[in-house]
């Protein structure tokens, strides 16, 4: 019994495949560049009285409107159904500055509506005064907890469980006392 035959092929080959896909593929593009409905007439905007075609229109250069929150805090839903309006709520406030610090962020949950008395946030600084890589932070929300992390490689939110002593993260946390 023989082995099968394998076929090779090789750089010229390819080459020349490729080429002939590239040419196929340009041919197609430009078949209708050169044909027009006879029967079409330039728009109003872009034509003057004299029939010449004037000025094309200036294109839309306001910016589009900022959609709106996936959805609200729901204190009486599951830390599982806030996930997304948590995750949103942190990722519009940290667009602007992926490392704003532990107040900021938690000023801006509680004004999108999260229970600053149900919230931890570890420090900024680290012991010897140094800015930290990145900021946890968490809202407890029933039997579990929406946790978010900021640094300068972004952010990320998950829910996890609550722990011992009833709380979220772990370590050393910055009192919430504004």
């Amino acid at each position: 019994m023989s082995a099968p035959r394998r076929r090779i092929r090789t750089a010229a080959h390819g080459s020349a495949m490729a080429a002939a896909t590239l040419g196929i593929a340009v041919a197609v593009a430009l078949a209708g560049c050169g044909v027009s409905d006879p029967q079409a007439r330039p728009s109003s905007a872009a034509v003057d009285p004299s029939g010449e075609p004037g000025p094309a229109p200036a294109p839309d250069t306001a910016p589009p409107p900022e959609p709106e929150p996936a959805a609200q805090f729901d204190p009486d839903a599951t830390a599982d159904e806030n996930l997304a309006y948590f995750d949103d709520v942190n990722s519009r406030f940290l667009a602007a500055d992926p490392s704003p610090g532990g107040r900021p962020i938690v000023d801006n949950l509680v004004a999108a509506g999260f229970d600053r008395e149900a919230m931890e946030l570890t420090r900024d600084t680290t012991p010897i005064g140094r800015p930290a890589d990145s900021v946890q932070f968490s809202v407890r929300v029933g039997d579990a907890c929406l946790v978010g992390q900021a640094s300068d490689s972004g952010y990320v939110g998950i829910v996890g469980p609550v722990l011992s002593g009833s709380r979220c993260l772990i370590g050393e946390l910055r009192p919430i006392d504004w």
